[in-house]
């Protein structure tokens, strides 16, 4: 009788360690994934962030040169650091009777790697606004 008992206590033992070990490297790969997905997030804000600033620094001028050149310094001021490998203004589209439009281009690296779906990943982002100088 008490040997029945010591094994039904072991069998016991080893199944929740079983399932101990098998609920947590799922909520390990979970919680990578939402790693991912906060960087991937919070870049897409930092690259609307950066188009926006960019359409209204060269809103603010009066010829496309220097709508270009206003765009291009103020995609400058948000420099590459931590996941974002690299911004850059990829157009400025300026009708200087309507608006400004500025494409801005950002690519990350995650900092988990996903396998077989990559870790680098481009985001594009743009933004009007109406031109405020004359």
């Amino acid at each position: 009788m008490l040997n029945k008992r010591q094994n039904l206590r072991r069998t016991k033992r080893g199944s929740l360690l079983i399932q101990a070990v098998a609920v947590g490297s799922i909520l390990i790969v979970i919680s990578m994934a939402l790693i991912d997905l906060i960087v991937m997030v919070l870049a897409n804000g930092v690259n609307d962030a950066a188009a926006k600033n960019a359409a209204r620094a060269a809103a603010g001028q009066s010829t496309m040169d220097s709508a270009v050149t206003a765009a291009r310094n103020a995609v400058q001021e948000k420099k590459p650091s931590g996941f974002i490998t690299s911004l850059i203004l990829q157009s400025v589209d300026y009708d200087p009777k309507k608006n400004v439009s500025c494409k801005t281009k950002m690519e990350i690296s995650l900092p988990i790697p996903v396998p077989l779906v990559g870790s680098k990943y481009v985001f594009m982002a743009q933004a009007t606004e109406p031109i405020v100088a004359r």
